[in-house]
């Protein structure tokens, strides 16, 4: 199980190092600051794009039904 967790956070960083490149082929102005900014940003976009729809909010008057 252990190496498992292991290899799924090897990955994430091995893609969070590629989209770092990919960004700064298309912003070679970029700092690393910048870039990282970029990256939270894509992040939080591609998170939002996965979880679209599975969550929804919960009416307050019925609460959970």
């Amino acid at each position: 199980m252990s190496e498992k967790l292991a290899d799924g956070a090897r990955l994430f960083d091995e893609v969070c190092d590629r989209m770092r490149a990919g960004i700064r082929a298309r912003r070679p102005e970029a700092d690393d600051e910048m870039v990282e900014e970029i990256l939270r940003e894509q992040l939080r976009r591609l998170r939002r794009l996965d979880e679209h729809g599975i969550y929804r909010p919960v009416d307050a008057d019925h609460g959970l039904e």
